[in-house]
């Protein structure tokens, strides 16, 4: 089954200069239940509706892929995160 994005993810770049993974959450299964927004150590993610992560402030630890109780949440390598011009 594919999994589509509700928004484009900007790519997060570490003080190396390469992009790193980025947690991306799949709405659609979303339960919105708090888990990951709780074990975020950045606090990049907030809880409404459903889930959504800053990514600016993901640093990729996937601290949120372990608790989400439903899969709902991903990492998106660097080939996966969009090119920003700049």
């Amino acid at each position: 089954m594919e999994r589509l994005l509700a928004k484009p993810v900007e790519p997060v770049v570490a003080r190396s200069g390469r992009a790193r993974p980025i947690a991306s959450i799949h709405h659609e299964l979303c339960i919105a239940c708090g888990a990951c927004e709780t074990a975020c150590p950045t606090r990049a993610i907030t809880v409404t509706t459903t889930a959504t992560v800053q990514g600016s402030r993901c640093i990729g630890c996937a601290e949120c892929v372990d608790v989400c109780p439903v899969e709902a949440i991903s990492m998106i390598g660097p080939e996966q995160v969009p090119e920003t011009a700049g």
